[in-house]
């Protein structure tokens, strides 16, 4: 911009000098206040956009941080984490996501496999526990057949760690049907669930 404003003011210097600017001189002046004046607007609009970028990341921080691990995924595998997560945390009480596996069903053309880790939290007796765990991948099951016809076959792996202080003591597995998603297996760790 110094160099412009310098030629510029050495283009005015020769024309005082002559009293007379041809033609050619004054295109070329004409020329560098068109493009200092661009440069300006362009520098107060990059700062603009800075600025509202950096309002823009701080608002939704903890959202951005829960996707993290969809960055690689298509559309359709961070859509189905996104349901999952969406209803676990609104629907669920004392319920944790402890981590999604979205993974293409190659005994299939098309569609996917979930695998869903999850932990009940709640204190209650193994039979309560068995029945609420029931109901949630029940519910679980059947909100992602009605949101999307992409998951072929849906496992959750339950841990409860009141009854068992780590590791899965149940898997229910689900797959798709013309209704819906129906039970295919239901185990249940043997030494608590009798």
């Amino acid at each position: 911009m110094k160099k412009i404003l310098l030629l510029s003011f050495i283009l005015l210097l020769m024309a005082g000098c002559n009293n007379e600017l041809d033609e050619r001189d004054k295109t070329i002046m004409e020329y560098n206040e068109k493009t200092r004046i661009e440069r300006e607007e362009n520098e107060r609009n990059n700062e603009e956009l800075v600025e509202e970028s950096n309002v823009e990341e701080t608002d939704d921080l903890d959202e951005i941080n829960g996707e993290i691990d969809d960055v690689n995924l298509t559309v359709d595998e961070a859509e189905i984490r996104s349901i999952i997560r969406s209803r676990v945390s609104e629907q669920y009480e004392d319920t944790s996501i402890l981590d999604i596996r979205v993974n293409e069903d190659l005994g299939s053309d098309e569609g996917y496999i979930v695998l869903v880790d999850l932990s009940f939290d709640r204190q209650n007796s193994a039979g309560t526990s068995k029945e609420m765990v029931d109901m949630y991948a029940s519910d679980l099951a059947a909100h992602i057949a009605e949101e999307t016809d992409d998951v072929n076959e849906m496992v959750s792996f339950w841990e409860v760690p009141y009854l068992q202080g780590s590791g899965n003591i149940i898997k229910i597995t689900t797959e798709r049907t013309d209704d819906g998603m129906a039970f295919v297996e239901r185990w249940y760790e043997p030494s608590i669930f009798e």
